[in-house]
């Protein structure tokens, strides 16, 4: 019984986190940042599913990535032990999930791919993702594009589009310096 209830927690969670972000605008910002943060501070277990529901938003609704990020940073702040001066446990698993996705390439999905560089360029510039972590992306794609560019790879222009997302959304970002440069 206790698993039952604990299944219908999880799930109700789930929903009020979906609900309040499919709800979010400008105008009710902070009211819908600090119900979030009512429902997710202090529970690692919470801020894993807040960062599960607002990631596959964010890739998926190209036009609120921006605001993802935003709300990402701003709830962040408010996790961060500023004693310890460590990471929040959403911020590591928000880094972790970019990882994993970007590495994942969706290969069958180039919405998917393409949304996911997009969210990484939105959270280098929230300062949420270092800018270093960027043009590895970018070296990184381009070593593909370039790999891949044949007839039998028809995934090449995948790479170039999500090098053009990268470099447009964050590309004034980029410091040019000899230990973080684009090849």
């Amino acid at each position: 019984l206790s698993h039952f209830n604990n299944k219908i927690a999880e799930i109700n969670i789930k929903a009020s986190i979906l609900e309040l972000l499919n709800k979010i605008t400008m105008s009710n910002y902070n009211e819908i940042k600090n119900n979030l943060l009512a429902i997710i501070t202090n529970e690692n277990e919470k801020q894993e599913k807040f960062v599960d529901i607002v990631f596959s938003k964010a890739i998926t609704e190209p036009n609120y990535n921006r605001l993802y990020a935003k709300l990402c940073k701003d709830i962040d702040k408010n996790l961060v032990n500023k004693k310890e001066k460590t990471k929040s446990h959403m911020r590591i698993k928000l880094i972790d999930k970019c990882k994993k996705n970007f590495r994942a390439e969706f290969k069958n999905n180039k919405r998917i791919m393409v949304g996911n560089v997009a969210f990484i360029a939105e959270l280098i510039k929230v300062q949420m993702i270092s800018k270093k972590v960027g043009v590895q992306c970018i070296n990184n794609l381009i070593d593909k594009f370039l790999n891949q560019l044949t007839p039998e790879h028809p995934l090449s222009d995948v790479y170039l589009e999500c090098i053009i997302t990268l470099t447009e959304k964050y590309g004034s970002c980029i410091l040019y310096n000899q230990r973080n440069r684009i090849r």
